[in-house]
């Protein structure tokens, strides 16, 4: 998913990954926020939060704690099963849940005396959860998720909202509209503007020897199913055993996911592609990419852009705001190129109203039979200069979390937490071997293991008593059984004591 991306040596690399995170939980009580990705959400699935796990999801209650005052902020949990989003499951916290807030919400790190006023929370551990920037491991802040029954939740922020008759989603940033017959949004308003700068957005695909498929071969004949409407994110879409077409909507950005396994078919992809197109309202703007610096102007009359080698991030600012395309196609290895199209010259092949206007994304040549396109756009004010390499890398680099419990009986004990750490593994992606340097502040008990997509444990790394200090533990790509992992994204979680903390790791093959 998640999300361009200084020339050092393997070894070098390795050694200052480490030093960075091994920062991430030593920060001494009181540490005020640093963390200043605002637009950008924090996502912690309940395998970390364990010792809250079967609790009822109208008992838990997130605050931040700023300026020696306690203050709930937006938060919402997502039940998932089977790798799917539901509106309702059972009302409790399982491990495959999500808890979503933005970093904008974060505070700073209380005190181990510090406590929310509610009695009944005292009889539960709560949880301190640190958000970190990947990018500067000195950017941080905090959140405390407290369990209580008598807490009552007062926030009245809702971030996004998705309306179900007209498949609008509405945010104070802009609104996008998913259109009622096809898989695709036909809608695109910023800023409070109420112009619509969108045609539509595009996914194709071409298998050898046959047409090409677009957004078309999906229609429906009713609007896009609700599948949840929260205060901090809105999810609508298709989806059935974590396939489909999800697009999942924040305050500032929106995450078009596209997951189909095609194994099964016979014949080979030649090529798949996702795009967003729009129409002549987009005009004049100014469009760029990693080869197109200085930007070449959106106006219907083609321009020389480079294809190759591709940086996966374009921008278009116009008069009503800025639009950011960001791209992650990797699982479906295969040969990336950017596509970008202007062109006022009608073209009857085409979907929509068979022109573009700054049409923008990525082309995938002869990848495997498994379409995953991982899409979000940033949106932006108005006449933004050349800022896509900044948020190709807050794509790439999601904020990271870390998580530590405590009762109340420990606000007795104002000292610092031990220093405990999981560092980013090197290299990854990877397709033989990669390695991850984590430290423990105390000896005793850590696991650490892979988890797949579905949540199966495909590898255990570690498992039983470590001394203190600096470890390493390195993969090779097989299970449990000796067997080749296939190629995908990982999950790797480590548990020592009450620190926790999951990083994620793609294999390619």
């Amino acid at each position: 998913m998640q999300r361009g991306i200084c020339v050092l040596t393997i070894a070098g690399m390795i050694a200052l990954a480490f030093l960075a995170s091994s920062g991430l939980s030593a920060a001494a009580a009181g540490t005020s926020k640093t963390l200043d990705r605002e637009a950008d959400p924090a996502v912690i699935p309940g395998s970390l939060l364990a010792g809250l796990n079967g609790a009822p999801l109208n008992q838990l209650f997130v605050y931040a704690f700023r300026s020696g005052q306690w203050h709930q902020i937006p938060w919402q949990f997502d039940e998932v099963r089977n790798l799917e989003y539901l509106a309702f499951d059972n009302g409790l916290l399982d491990p495959a849940d999500e808890l979503v807030v933005m970093g904008r919400d974060c505070g700073d790190q209380a005190a181990a005396k510090e406590w929310i006023n509610d009695d009944a929370s005292r009889s539960f551990p709560r949880y301190e959860i640190m958000i970190v920037d990947p990018l500067d491991s000195g950017k941080k802040g905090w959140i405390y998720l407290y369990r209580s029954a008598t807490l009552t939740d007062t926030v009245k922020t809702d971030y996004v909202d998705f309306d179900f008759p007209s498949s609008l989603f509405t945010s104070p940033v802009y609104k996008l509209g998913l259109m009622v017959k096809y898989i695709a949004g036909d809608r695109l308003e910023l800023n409070g503007s109420g112009v619509d700068l969108l045609d539509r957005s595009k996914y194709r695909f071409k298998p050898a020897t046959q047409e090409v498929f677009t957004e078309e071969w999906a229609e429906g004949e009713d609007p896009q199913p609700e599948v949840l409407d929260g205060r901090v994110r809105a999810i609508a879409g298709y989806q059935e055993k974590g396939q489909g077409l999800l697009t999942i909507a924040y305050r500032s950005q929106f995450y078009d996911l596209i997951t189909v396994d095609l194994s099964w078919a016979p014949l080979s992809l030649e090529w798949a592609q996702a795009s967003a197109d729009f129409n002549d309202k987009i005009a004049p703007g100014i469009y760029y990419d990693a080869h197109t610096p200085l930007g070449v102007p959106v106006d219907g009359i083609p321009d020389a852009v480079a294809a190759a080698p591709a940086e996966l991030w374009q921008q278009i600012s116009s008069a009503t705001g800025t639009i950011i395309h960001t791209a992650d196609v990797s699982p479906m290895q295969g040969t990336t190129a950017l596509y970008y199209r202007d062109s006022a010259i009608a073209d009857p092949h085409d979907t929509g109203d068979h022109v573009s206007y700054g049409e923008m994304g990525v082309t995938v040549s002869h990848p495997i039979n498994y379409l995953y396109l991982s899409v979000t756009h940033y949106i932006l004010p108005p006449h933004m200069p050349n800022v896509g390499a900044t948020y190709f890398q807050y794509f790439s680099h999601p904020l990271q979390v870390e998580v530590r419990f405590t009762r109340v009986e420990d606000a007795t004990e104002p000292t610092a937490p031990a220093m405990f750490a999981l560092s980013d593994n090197y290299p990854n992606p990877f397709n033989a071997s990669t390695a991850m340097r984590y430290q423990t502040g105390t000896a005793g008990a850590v696991e650490i293991a892979l988890y797949d997509l579905a949540g199966r444990r495909i590898c255990t790394l570690e498992h039983g008593e470590q001394s203190a200090g600096e470890h390493e533990v390195q993969w090779d790509g097989r299970d449990d059984a000796g067997n080749p992992a296939p190629s995908g994204l990982y999950f790797c979680r480590m548990q020592a004591g009450t620190f926790a903390a999951t990083r994620r790791w793609m294999l390619l093959r």
